[in-house]
């Protein structure tokens, strides 16, 4: 980008400075308060194979012991949509 092309005066000098997969996050917050969000921050995610539980889970005897828990954690994409495709079976 040059100064010519800049939506603001001075913004090209920032373009210059980013490449790669990179991003801009502006707050009015304290840098040591950003900086520690992100040290603390664990992203959610489902189990896979292979995990650990973080967790006990424990279920009443009976048939009905599942039926209030969605059947898929699927959101239709991901290794649900490869398993479909081999024709795996995921239980």
């Amino acid at each position: 980008m040059t100064p010519e092309q800049e939506c603001q005066e001075g913004i090209h000098k920032i373009a210059e400075m980013i490449t790669g997969k990179c991003g801009l996050l502006f707050t009015d917050k304290l840098p040591a308060d950003v900086e520690r969000f992100f040290a603390d921050y664990r992203p959610s995610d489902y189990a896979r194979c292979g995990s650990v539980a973080t967790e006990t889970v424990t279920l009443k005897k009976g048939v009905d012991a599942l039926a209030k828990l969605p059947h898929s954690i699927e959101d239709g994409g991901g290794a649900g949509e490869e398993e479909r495709r081999l024709r795996v079976r995921s239980s």
